[in-house]
């Protein structure tokens, strides 16, 4: 251990960390991944092989769909509600027919809203976080005042993981009905390619710390990333086109005439207005068609 991390001190980076040396915690790994072999599942059991001193373990298993295809990879993964068992499988070589000449559309994500497509259709935010911010922040502070070691600062801690797991569950289970809705029978759905993670970093448009914190965690919970890998993922399944564009100037850019406004929108300014033609209209209804027509261009 000792060798290796002097070995990282000669060889890292400018402002990274070596890594010291230390003992590993009990808690420390949550999953274990198993590639090709030392496992198999049959008759509605887990049995994994050379696991401690028995030859083989047994270990029911609560499936929630039917296995397709030949297992290449099982990771098994602990979480605050329990330990799961993820298969991941190999279906083999599947036809999807391309969907051609149906509608297309553009959306565009935002806080107040959490799409809104260049037809009209809204997608409303459901802010899972923001409601359940209260009960956590409760939590956390029972849990900082609970003693180092102690069983009640252990069931403190399961509390708030089982919070933030709830939380999880319900973000996703959003997005993937979300991208249902967003695909629906459109042969092409395009979105803005936003960096997420420089969007939390830096949150330029508030001034006061409070404020920029404040829109970090709305960023957050909106769960953009999620929604469109779910959304390409449905995508490939059903044969509709997603298109990524590049997100610049989308907000700014008149929708009729084309021509880029000089002047920022404020977010809380939810009405575009063009200061060559005229044209009025809502910005996120203005941004999701130049979301489609960047990806018409594209091709």
């Amino acid at each position: 251990a000792y060798q290796a991390f002097f070995r990282r001190v000669k060889t890292m980076k400018k402002g990274e960390a070596p890594g010291f040396p230390h003992f590993k915690r009990r808690d420390e790994w949550d999953s274990i991944i198993y590639r090709t072999n030392g496992y198999r599942v049959e008759d509605g059991h887990l049995i994994i092989t050379k696991c401690g001193i028995a030859p083989e373990m047994r270990i029911p298993l609560l499936m929630h769909r039917a296995q397709l295809g030949t297992i290449k990879t099982m990771a098994i993964k602990r979480e605050a509600d329990g330990w799961h068992c993820v298969l991941s499988c190999d279906l083999g070589e599947i036809q999807i027919e391309q969907r051609v000449g149906g509608p297309e559309i553009g959306i565009d994500v935002g806080l107040k809203t959490f799409a809104v497509a260049s037809d009209g259709q809204t997608v409303e935010s459901p802010k899972y976080y923001a409601k359940v911010q209260k009960q956590l922040r409760r939590a956390q502070r029972s849990l900082s005042r609970k003693q180092k070691g102690s069983n009640r600062r252990k069931k403190a801690k399961e509390q708030v993981a089982k919070l933030h797991l709830h939380v999880k569950n319900q973000r996703r289970d959003f997005q993937f009905k979300a991208a249902r809705t967003v695909i629906g029978e459109n042969s092409m759905v395009a979105h803005e390619k936003l960096d997420i993670r420089q969007m939390v970093e830096h949150a330029q448009e508030e001034t006061t710390e409070k404020e920029k914190a404040r829109l970090r965690r709305a960023i957050t919970d909106a769960g953009w990333g999620g929604f469109f890998e779910i959304l390409k993922q449905k995508g490939e399944e059903t044969g509709t086109r997603i298109v990524a564009v590049p997100a610049a100037f989308t907000t700014r850019q008149c929708s009729k005439c084309g021509v880029i406004g000089r002047i920022r929108l404020k977010l809380s300014q939810r009405v575009f207005r063009c200061e060559h033609c005229g044209h009025v209209q809502d910005r996120d209804l203005n941004a999701a068609k130049n979301v489609l027509a960047r990806a018409k261009a594209i091709g």
